[in-house]
């Protein structure tokens, strides 16, 4: 190993893996000996050089050795060692990850939103388990601080929308950012970017100054008026006015939007996969057997979420949605037994379920309607899921167990979280508090407590809430 200085070197080693291209040295002109590396690209295209962060010798020789052999497997695969930093690698990992569409806009948005201003040019042979943690910090305080610093604000007065996004994070929310994260450094152990995938830890409650919401919350259905105010704009911009519009593929797209969010609704379909898996085939229609002329419609849902299909029901007062719409596909060349209920325009593929509900989103928001009443986003879940069970819980007088064979989940999620919709629909059953389900209640007691409740309807009625 060969030993020289100069007039900045306070030592210049080379390197025996490779004398010709790697070196190690120390600075004459700085107080802590830090050795540092220097590597000759290829062809002689300059040097990579940089601080090993280490006064120890033999720890800067293995960690010099180390990225000679990151270079050496980079310039193998064509990639200027310099570009193997987490922006660069990150942009490559979108473009040849094998993600899947919906997954793809997914780790897209986390990127640009979240990893870019943080990981920035950051060595994606750096990363570690203090990363993730420094990571989960910047993290649970970047809506905040964006608050703070104006830059919503600022994108508001720019036109530039943001949604749905939480002060507080949820843990979910991180552990799924976990999960992007470690699936793009097994990309870059594959394509030998890396040694190793560093792991980062999910106990999140033990990192300091981590601070997330670890309660799950499920979107509650819209009250009665607020879902009348929605489908009122719904109906105008894709029915009433969406039809006038000179533009053939604006006038598909708007009327896809609105029956999409109905034949969900009122099918109990889940507005996801399950929907934009459907072909027109899985759908048919038969007479009542019970009531002799009403017609009734059969969907076949090949894509549940539980993994195995089942068949949902459009009663008889919503099938003319299924209709209209069919006669609306006809129009621009869809409607075939093998074409998707819900196509892409320019393709024979079914639309993303994301493109759908960007859609809503963005005209909740512009219609002033994009949160309920207690000030919580509405989202294409929320309208059509949700308040499309509580619906039928409400108006159909279903027990527990036929509303999750229709809704196609369980017993126990019913239970759990329609629970209010069902005291609504038949409240006389928790009422009863006599052996035997029959009240007995003197005459006198039962007449003076309806004129009081009539009088406190009357007043109740009567009362203006701006009064003081």
């Amino acid at each position: 190993m060969g030993t020289r200085q100069g007039k900045y070197y306070l030592t210049f080693e080379r390197l025996p893996i490779d004398k010709e291209r790697v070196a190690i040295f120390t600075l004459k002109t700085t107080k802590k000996k830090t050795w540092y590396v220097r590597i000759l690209k290829r062809k002689g295209k300059g040097y990579f050089q940089k601080s090993l962060k280490t006064e120890n010798k033999d720890t800067a020789i293995e960690l010099a050795r180390a990225l000679y052999l990151s270079m050496w497997r980079a310039e193998e695969k064509g990639v200027e060692f310099h570009n193997v930093t987490f922006t660069a690698t990150f942009h490559e990992f979108l473009k040849h990850g094998n993600l899947s569409k919906h997954r793809h806009t997914r780790v897209k948005g986390v990127f640009y939103r979240y990893f870019q201003p943080f990981f920035k040019e950051m060595a994606v042979g750096e990363m570690d388990e203090k990363t993730w943690n420094d990571y989960l910090r910047f993290r649970v305080d970047f809506w905040r601080k964006a608050e703070e610093d104006g830059k919503l604000r600022d994108q508001q007065i720019e036109g530039i929308p943001v949604y749905n996004y939480k002060l507080v994070p949820r843990e979910t929310t991180l552990k799924s950012e976990r999960q992007i994260l470690r699936q793009f450094l097994y990309y870059c152990l594959r394509n030998r970017y890396i040694e190793r995938v560093p792991y980062f830890s999910s106990n999140l409650s033990g990192i300091v100054g981590v601070v997330y919401n670890d309660t799950r919350i499920r979107s509650k259905a819209l009250t009665p008026n607020r879902e009348r105010d929605i489908e009122r704009e719904l109906r105008r911009y894709c029915i009433t006015d969406g039809q006038k519009d000179r533009n053939a593929l604006k006038r598909f797209a708007r009327a896809r939007l609105y029956y999409f969010v109905q034949i969900c609704k009122h099918a109990l379909i889940r507005p996801s996969t399950e929907a934009v898996s459907l072909k027109w085939l899985d759908i048919s229609t038969q007479e009542s057997r019970k009531h002799p002329g009403h017609t009734l419609a059969l969907i076949n849902i090949r894509s549940a979420k539980t993994g195995k299909p089942r068949v949902a029901v459009m009663p008889y007062g919503q099938v003319h949605y299924i209709t209209s719409y069919h006669e609306y596909c006809k129009e621009f060349g869809f409607g075939k037994p093998g074409d998707f209920v819900f196509p892409k325009w320019d393709s024979d593929e079914p639309v993303e379920p994301h493109i759908i509900s960007r859609l809503l989103r963005d005209k909740l928001f512009k219609w002033g309607l994009h949160r309920d009443e207690e000030g919580k986003v509405i989202s294409m879940y929320s309208l059509v899921r949700h308040t499309g069970i509580t619906r039928r819980i409400e108006r159909s007088n279903w027990d527990v167990g036929r509303t999750a064979t229709a809704a196609g989940t369980s017993i126990k999620q019913i239970s759990t979280y329609y629970y209010e919709a069902f005291a609504k629909q038949n409240p006389d059953r928790w009422a009863i508090t006599f052996k035997g389900g029959i009240p007995k209640i003197e005459e006198k007691k039962l007449k003076s407590t309806r004129d009081a409740a009539a009088k406190y309807e009357e007043w109740m009625d009567g009362f203006d809430e701006n009064e003081e």
